[in-house]
């Protein structure tokens, strides 16, 4: 199946999916037959559309096929549950294998609107709770973990659904925002799903009533990599588009100095790109309502 789309048509075709569904109890038995199987789906899932919409359509039941609507209880449904009991077991000695190719699949299947519905309806972003640091007290291997969620939370927030169904949930969000200020390139990830949600419209007035987020556009163009302070950039363009509110917002915080700042002293470097000059002005330009 590696690289080759008409084959996994074929064996979506056929019911693969269906027919892990039906043996996931045995595979399930011995981590390394569950790794062999989630490496499998990893690949069948990869850049094809129709592998990834025949795992909302499995059932556990013998003697029946593949259903003709998604389930409840698919084998989507029990890739998230293994996350989520992954989750409850993380330790210094625990192999993360099941828990990577998961994020994987999922990532994966966001490609495809019914998988992207399918996550949303169900509890997986409950599970990230576990990131708190409160519980991981910073240590190892929860840097891995952490890399694994905001990976796939980038993914899915390159989605309508995906935007909407971050920002709404309080925990994650506010989650998110914390793990800006960690290590890289986590942080740089955090920053990447927040630029994401910025761009769906619906999610304005919850970003610029967070005077967290505020504060963190705020810390990122005072200290942030160059890096960090292109992607602000970009979150502050995607918000104040169109949108008074939030150039009021921006001119309280100070944040159209920050940029005329940051922009004088990108002109007297010569490793900044003319074309990300050109955005910062660009932004200020819209804040101020008035031309560079």
């Amino acid at each position: 199946m590696v690289g080759d789309g008409s084959v996994k048509d074929k064996f979506a075709q056929l019911g693969l999916g269906d027919f892990v569904h039906k043996l996931w109890v045995w595979f399930a038995l011995q981590n390394g037959h569950l790794v062999d199987v989630l490496r499998m789906l990893a690949t069948f899932t990869a850049d094809c559309a129709t592998a990834c919409q025949s795992l909302p359509l499995t059932s556990a039941v013998a003697g029946t096929g593949p259903r003709k609507l998604p389930t409840k209880i698919s084998l989507l449904h029990v890739i998230i549950n293994t996350i989520d009991k992954e989750m409850e077991q993380v330790s210094r000695t625990r192999n993360l294998s099941v828990l990577e190719l998961c994020f994987v699949i999922l990532g994966n299947c966001c490609s495809v609107l019914e998988c992207r519905i399918l996550i949303c309806k169900s509890a997986l972003l409950n599970s990230a709770g576990r990131l708190h640091p409160a519980i991981t007290k910073k240590q190892k291997p929860w840097d891995f973990v952490e890399s694994l969620w905001l990976e796939f939370l980038q993914i899915f927030s390159l989605h309508p659904e995906g935007q909407s169904h971050i920002a709404k949930n309080s925990d994650v969000f506010d989650l998110i925002l914390s793990l800006t200020s960690g290590k890289l390139p986590n942080r740089t990830t955090a920053l990447l799903v927040l630029r994401n949600i910025a761009f769906y419209q619906p999610n304005r007035s919850r970003l610029m009533t967070s005077g967290e987020f505020l504060n963190l556009l705020r810390g990122k163009l005072e200290s942030g990599s160059r890096e960090e302070k292109a992607t602000v950039v970009l979150i502050m363009w995607s918000l104040s588009a169109n949108n008074q509110k939030a150039k009021i917002a921006f001119k309280a915080a100070k944040l159209d100095a920050q940029l005329e700042q940051m922009l004088k002293h990108y002109q007297l470097s010569s490793e900044v790109p003319d074309e990300e000059l050109e955005t910062i002005k660009y932004v200020l330009s819209v804040i101020g309502d008035r031309d560079l």
